[in-house]
This record gives C-alpha cells, sequence and structure tokens, in this order.
C-alpha cells in the first residue's frame, strides 16, 4: 500500500520557470480564482501550485494537464473527476506538499515552525495528547504540538470531513489508529523549518 503513494515536497520557488506553462493549465473557474487574490504574490502562488499539481496528476492520468477536470466535496476537497486518483495538498509560505495515490484515499499539512503559536490545544488535543504535550520542555512541546496538529489536519484532508469538532476526540500519538471504522497511518517529519504528515487510509 505504502509504495503506492507518491510524495513531492519543494520550494515554491523552483517552480517560478514553469509559471506561464502553469498558467495556460489552468481552468476557467481557476483563472477567476487566482484574480480574486489581492496580492499579486498569493495569485502567483496559487497558479504555481495548481499548475504544479496538474502536470503531476497528468503524468499518472496520461491526460494533458489542461484537460483534467475537478470536482468538489461538500467541504469544498477537490477531486479529480475521473476519479482516477485520490491527491492532497497543502503548502506553507515557502514549501509545497503533495500526495498522490491510485489506491487510496489520502491527506497531508504542513506547516512552519513558528505557526504553532496561538494553538489551543485543550480544545483541539485528546486528554492523552494533553497529558504527553504537558510532560515535555518547552522547546520540545512546541515542536510535538505542531507535529500533532499536522496529523489532525491530515487525517481531516484524508476523511474528506474538514475540521471537525471531534478532533480531542482521538489520541494521534500512534502511528496507526483505527477512526469512525476505518485504519489511518501516518508518516510525520520534522525539519530546521517544517513538520508534515502524510495521512493513509489503510485497505
Amino acid at each position: 500500500m505504502i509504495e503506492t503513494v507518491d510524495v513531492h515536497k519543494l520550494p515554491i520557488v523552483t517552480l517560478e520557470p514553469s509559471i506561464e506553462e502553469y498558467e495556460s493549465y489552468l481552468s476557467l473557474d481557476e483563472h477567476i480564482r487566482a484574480n480574486r487574490f489581492i496580492r499579486k504574490s498569493d495569485k502567483r502562488k496559487f497558479i504555481l501550485i495548481r499548475g504544479h499539481l496538474r502536470w503531476l496528476l497528468s503524468r499518472k492520468t496520461k491526460e494533458k494537464p489542461a484537460d483534467l477536470k475537478f470536482s468538489y466535496g461538500l467541504k469544498g476537497k477537490p477531486e479529480l473527476a475521473s476519479n482516477q486518483c485520490y491527491f492532497n495538498v497543502s503548502h506553507s509560505k515557502q514549501t509545497v506538499l503533495i500526495s498522490i495515490s491510485q489506491f487510496t484515499p489520502i491527506g497531508v499539512d504542513i506547516e512552519d515552525h513558528r505557526t504553532v503559536r496561538g494553538i489551543g490545544h485543550p480544545l483541539f488535543f485528546h486528554q492523552d495528547e494533553r497529558v504527553h504535550l504537558e510532560q515535555l520542555r518547552p522547546r520540545e512541546k512546541s515542536l510535538k504540538t505542531l507535529w500533532l496538529w499536522t496529523r489532525k489536519e491530515s487525517l481531516c484532508k484524508a476523511t474528506g470531513e474538514g475540521l471537525t469538532p471531534h478532533l480531542s476526540d482521538i489520541s494521534l500519538l500512534h502511528d496507526k489508529i483505527e477512526y469512525k471504522d476505518q485504519f489511518y497511518q501516518f508518516f510525520s517529519t520534522s525539519t530546521d523549518r517544517d513538520v508534515h504528515t502524510l495521512c493513509i487510509r489503510m485497505s
């Protein structure tokens, strides 16, 4: 199962040389969405990420990037209308993370270290997670809080539920869990700049 998931992580700036090509891939509604951004930098980031996603998906589906059709779930999660494969995208200020699987739902989340501030863990984290966090030194606590948060986000994206009030109902301290009669596995990585997690629904 695990070897069927492709994970692509790269600095967004490295996509800049392809922006004109990527922009040509976008659908009308994606162009409209891009033009809604007030800051030009946000518009460019959207074009680069969506264009690169289309390019990666085209390699899996054998369709032209511009011919790919997306549909959107109840929580706004994009999906391929053809259902040929699953994918998920997350990005920080500088980095994009994209995962693609032809066999199972997946979710990813990436967060810069500095974004850990402001997360009120009594609301979002399970009691076991809170107890674990309180035993850590401040620096370790900050990093582990972020580590857990990326797991929460990636699980919500893998299930398609989006952020729910049930985040505190389940502990994600372990790499394999059961949630609503489905099994999920997490792969979390910390770097000197960010923390990111891949969540895979296991068959």
